[in-house]
Formats: structure tokens, sequence, C-alpha cells
């Protein structure tokens, strides 16, 4: 049987709610992280997606694992069971290049931008500032009033 990976192992909204559910999954254990009962497609068919990923990173021998970046920059491979060796498994075969994972690089400064910059503090603005302030607001029951939890 084949290896297949699922949504769990990214823990990425848009890969599980997009892009896998479009690449007509079967249903049964990951292969990777092991969750049960989830959609299953086949690595390589993530290639097109991770390739767009990949070319924003160049080798740098003084830099890091794509693993790495990937799970620093895009928040991937979040599931407890992907440690670094099975995510480097899981993308060398998405990208069907067993050499790459094992290569350090560093971003590309052709991405680098001021753009970028005040993209990368507004996520984090999202991400970690504000997330003590969404967590307060909540919606009461029966009614469309948004309010502050009082605690």
């Amino acid at each position: 049987m084949p290896v297949r990976c699922c949504p769990e192992c990214f823990d990425d909204r848009g890969l599980r709610n997009d892009v896998i559910p479009s690449l007509n999954p079967i249903h049964g254990t990951c292969s990777y992280c092991e969750s049960e009962n989830v959609a299953l497609i086949e690595p390589s068919q993530l290639a097109e997606y991770f390739a767009m990923l990949v070319s924003i990173y160049e080798i740098d021998p003084d830099g890091k694992s794509l693993v790495e970046w990937m799970k620093t920059d895009w928040q991937l491979f979040r599931h407890p069971r992907m440690d670094s060796p099975r995510a480097k498994e899981l993308l060398a075969d998405i990208l069907d290049d067993g050499e790459v994972v094992r290569k350090n690089f560093s971003p590309s400064a052709a991405f680098k931008s001021e753009g970028l910059a005040r993209w990368e503090m507004l996520r984090d603005e999202l991400m970690l500032r504000n997330r003590a302030r969404r967590r307060n607001l909540w919606v009461v029951s029966g009614s469309f009033d948004i309010g502050l939890r009082q605690t």
C-alpha cells in the first residue's frame, strides 16, 4: 500500500479545508502522523503547493533545514508526532527529493521587502499579541451581540 499523508500532519487550515479535499482523498490511517479515520492523499499530490514555498528559500550552508523554516515561518508539521525526522521524510516524499531535506536554506533576498516586513508584523500581531483579546470575545447565545467576557 502506498504511503499517504493527511491534513493533521500539517495542522494547516488551508490544506485541511481546501487543498486536500480537492485532491479526491480516501479515508484511513495516516502513514506519517498515524492519525486515524482521516482524509489521505499521496504526498506527491502536494508537490505543486510545496514547490512554491520552497522557492522562497535558497541554499545556505549556515541556514536551517526546510522543515525548520516551514515549522517556524508557516507553522506547518505541527502534529505532535511530526518530529523533524518524520517531517523531513514527508517533505522528501512530497518533493520527490530526498536530498533537498538534508540541505540548509535561508530565505531568499529576492523575497525580502518592506511589504514582507509589514506582513510579518501584522501576522505576529494577529497570532500572538491579540490572541488574548480574541479569547475574550464571545457571542451571546441566541443573539448577534458581541461582548467582552468578564473573568
